[in-house]
């Protein structure tokens, strides 16, 4: 994903070329089930789990995600004493909006350097609103090598194990800072296995959102490569470049690349955005016509979902302007994926097919996470 004012950038795809890119679920808990202290021992509590191609939430019953980046720059990305602070600061009301929209889970950025007082004070605090809001968290590491990542993804396995609602994505696009690794399947392999392990060692059972090779473009040999682990979704991420449309080509590119593994795996959309940088031609035509893409792959095809990039921010990514007004962005990703997904029905509330009403599927508030303390 592009980032402004961190020192980063991200090389970008070509079409000939590998350069290198709630109705809420809110039950994570049964009625009565308490959350352990840091220290004690795990509280059994239902959880998410993967079953085939679906995600299953703690009823058994299938989850779509519908999601969005949030607080983005607070803990990377860049621009943290601005942009970052102002997404900070927003979080709850934020979170408010998104609810109502029928968004069911944030994706929160972090990186390596966040492991001090100040920065996981902050998260803590975005990981609890979000979760007494209903809505599941994937926290994404990014930004950060390999051997700097593996023992700060196995200390935020042990810090957030407790809570079924919160899951984790231990490397964003990983080994892309390096062209020549950035396709290596063996490399994903090694470096994903020792997460993953890294991840349940710390005693974290939920679902791990495992991104691909080429940016996360390309997930065409994971069956080559087992992971040894059945509780993993796999992320691919999709921007419009240089293309002017989503078109049959297209449309081929991406069913090859990841869409048809869907019948088989649990895949997710983890990244849609925008804007893929200046020098694109980051056509809006091309983004609606593959949101449409995504929301009949989700209804029909069984995708598990798809996750838009960026809630607020400094670059056309941003779905929203200073004043809190969705942009065409924020409207597109409404319109043609928000509003024509259907949230799952639970126990106590139907199904409705409107994303718009934001009380649809909503659990009882024992169902959501009461006050969590991490550690």
């Amino acid at each position: 994903m592009p980032q402004s004012g961190s020192g980063q950038s991200r090389p970008r795809w070509c079409s000939c070329l590998f350069l290198l890119t709630v109705g809420l679920c809110a039950a994570a808990f049964a009625p009565g089930v308490a959350v352990a202290e840091p220290g004690a021992a795990a509280v059994a509590a239902p959880r998410f789990t993967v079953a085939g191609n679906e995600v299953r939430d703690p009823h058994g019953q299938v989850f779509k995600i519908k999601g969005v980046a949030i607080a983005y720059g607070t803990f990377a990305g860049g621009d943290e004493a601005n942009t970052g602070q102002l997404n900070f600061d927003s979080v709850d009301r934020d979170l408010q909006r998104l609810a109502g929209m029928g968004v069911n889970l944030v994706r929160v950025f972090v990186t390596a350097q966040d492991r001090d007082e100040r920065h996981l004070g902050r998260l803590d605090h975005v990981v609890s609103a979000a979760r007494r809001a209903g809505f599941v968290v994937e926290i994404s590491n990014s930004y950060s090598g390999f051997d700097e990542s593996l023992p700060w993804v196995g200390f935020l396995a042990h810090r957030y194990k407790d809570d079924p609602g919160v899951w984790l994505s231990p490397q964003n696009e990983p080994n892309c800072g390096v062209a020549s690794d950035c396709g290596n399947w063996a490399l994903w392999a090694s470096q994903t296995r020792r997460y993953v392990r890294a991840i349940r060692d710390a005693g974290m059972l939920s679902p791990i959102v495992v991104d691909g090779v080429w940016w996360s473009w390309d997930l065409t040999r994971i069956d080559d490569f087992s992971l040894g682990d059945g509780n993993v979704i796999y992320a691919a991420h999709r921007y419009a470049n240089n293309h002017a449309t989503f078109d049959a080509a297209e449309r081929g590119s991406a069913d090859q690349q990841w869409g048809d593994a869907a019948a088989q795996h649990a895949i997710l959309v983890e990244e849609v955005g925008a804007f893929n940088g200046p020098g694109m031609g980051n056509s809006p035509e091309w983004l609606r016509g593959f949101l449409d893409y995504a929301a009949d792959w989700v209804n029909h095809r069984g995708g598990v979902g798809a996750v838009a990039f960026n809630w607020h921010w400094v670059d056309p990514n941003t779905m929203t302007h200073d004043d809190g007004t969705l942009t065409q962005w924020g409207q597109d990703f409404v319109d043609h994926y928000l509003n024509r997904v259907p949230l799952h029905s639970s126990p106590t509330v139907a199904a409705t097919p409107s994303a718009r009403a934001g009380d649809v599927n909503r659990l009882p508030p024992a169902f959501r996470s009461p006050g969590v303390t991490f550690g």
